[in-house]
């Protein structure tokens, strides 16, 4: 017994959750009241893709003979934003910041995932209307699959896939298979998925991050012990991929971390992800353009608008390459991390302030890219959903057509830096590219929200609240706002 739980422990401490979740579980069969068992099972399927709904019942049940003033309630709040209840995991973030012994050095995770609580609620009110298809058992595998990035008219994607590949294969000191990275094209209405070739995947971890726009350019990077945080490149070569080189534009490999990779369709402009110094925090997106000497301009991090203290990563592009698509775990969310876009302004040579993508697309896990084709009307997404066939798995994103004759809907809601909703009678003004006034909206005097309804254009968005910080914002309402009935729209305001 002493040698399982020693196993079992030894697997946790490695990061093998898949591991240790499958020991953890055999000792609980003995024990089924064991707090340290139970609140490992639940630290194990909060880390995981298996079911991250299942953590609550083993932590509600650790709680209950925890040490007053541990991480618990943190965990347990985690947990019930998985379940969507948003109201429990509030509570319980008071909790823990009333008793728990680190809530002084988790404060920015704790207000953080307080703004994701008020987001969330909002956002729940209005799901947005997408369907989702599951690109099938030709794509997906009971390992996981993920990273999708399609060319532009959606005839193929690559992506990345963890699964077993050959008998016998055992998977790493992680739990999980080798990456390797895949290529799926369109036969007939079915997709046909075939490996990038020998030439990509070599016995390492390889990683497809980034696709040209006419899918002759694969974006990729290889997590060995020389090569680790570069991008490399490779072209197109019969149905797979070769001539494999270090993207060789200035300034994006550095030694820091770099691992997404986007290029617009004209090639001019190239977005990138990287950790490096004079970012706003963990990984930031940077940007270099081509100049009109053909020369190319140094990085240029995308600023605060884009950019948080917390993580933002995998930017792709639309067709135009108008709007930019990301994922971020610092904006406010669902939580984790959450898919967001942003408009280009070429006057001001900027994106705006990003909006999240809303609820169903983004959810509690960790949504971390968002591929479109057919001229936005569809996209490769990843996720994990009942009718998966086994950890993440690809989908297919059906949107409805666009009515460009017709206003999008806006509820806007303001809440504080550190979560709190804001109630307040000041206006939003609303004014257009030409310092127009549109209008002035006021708050719902019960929920607090705002309305408006705009057509596509650019605008500008002033609210003064008393106690923050004026806010304003430039932004743009786009294809992708028209193809929904109505959006959420989060203001966050600073004191």
């Amino acid at each position: 017994m002493a040698q399982n739980v020693k196993s079992a422990k030894a697997a946790f401490d490695l990061g093998n959750y898949p591991l240790a979740l499958e020991e953890y579980n055999a000792l609980l069969q003995n024990e089924p009241d064991n707090v340290e068992y139970n609140q490992a099972v639940g630290v194990c399927y909060l880390r995981t893709q298996i079911d991250p709904q299942q953590a609550l019942d083993y932590l509600l049940t650790a709680e209950q003979k925890s040490k007053p003033g541990d991480d618990m309630p943190l965990m347990i709040a985690e947990a019930y934003m998985h379940h969507l209840q948003y109201d429990l995991a509030l509570e319980y973030l008071k909790k823990y910041q009333a008793e728990g012994k680190n809530s002084k050095k988790n404060e920015g995770l704790i207000n953080l995932m307080r703004s994701h609580c008020n987001a969330a609620t909002e956002l729940l009110k209005y799901p947005l209307d997408v369907t989702f298809k599951n690109a099938g058992s030709d794509v997906n595998s009971s390992g996981s699959d993920y990273l999708p990035f399609a060319k532009h008219d959606g005839n193929s994607f690559i992506f990345t896939t963890r699964r077993k590949l050959s008998p016998g294969a055992k998977p790493e000191e992680d739990g999980f298979f080798l990456s390797n990275i895949f290529l799926a094209t369109n036969s007939n209405g079915k997709w046909v998925t075939t490996s990038a070739g020998d030439r990509i995947n070599n016995g390492m971890d390889e990683h497809g991050i980034g696709l040209s726009a006419g899918g002759d350019t694969l974006f990729f990077s290889i997590n060995d012990m020389d090569t680790a945080g570069d991008i490399f490149t490779a072209v197109k070569k019969g149905d797979g991929y070769g001539g494999i080189k270090s993207l060789e534009l200035p300034g994006i490999n550095s030694p820091f971390m770099e691992n997404a990779c986007a290029v617009s369709a004209d090639g001019k402009t190239i977005l990138f992800s990287s950790d490096r110094t004079g970012g706003f925090g963990a990984f930031d997106l940077w940007m270099i353009q081509k100049q009109t000497d053909g020369t190319w301009s140094e990085p240029k991090n995308l600023g605060a608008a884009i950019n948080t203290p917390f993580s933002e990563n995998y930017p792709t592009l639309s067709s135009d390459s108008q709007t930019l698509f990301f994922t971020s775990e610092g904006h406010p969310g669902m939580g984790g991390y959450d898919l967001y876009f942003s408009g280009w302004d070429a006057k001001s040579n900027s994106w705006s302030k990003p909006q999240n993508m809303g609820y169903p697309i983004n959810t509690p896990g960790n949504d971390k890219n968002i591929s479109f084709f057919n001229k936005e009307s569809k996209a490769l997404y990843t996720s994990l959903r009942e009718d998966g066939l086994g950890d993440l798995d690809i989908y297919e994103l059906g949107f409805r057509s666009m009515d460009s004759d017709a206003p999008s809907i806006f509820h806007i809601t303001a809440i504080g830096a550190i979560g709190e909703s804001v109630l307040a009678s000041a206006p939003v003004k609303i004014k257009n590219e030409f310092d127009e006034l549109i209008g002035e909206y006021y708050p719902n005097s019960i929920t607090g929200r705002y309305v408006a309804a705009l057509y596509p254009g650019k605008y500008f968005l002033d609210l003064d609240v008393p106690g923050y910080a004026p806010y304003n914002e430039f932004f743009i309402v786009g294809s992708y706002h028209g193809r929904h009935e109505q959006s959420v729209k989060i203001i966050k305001l600073n004191k």
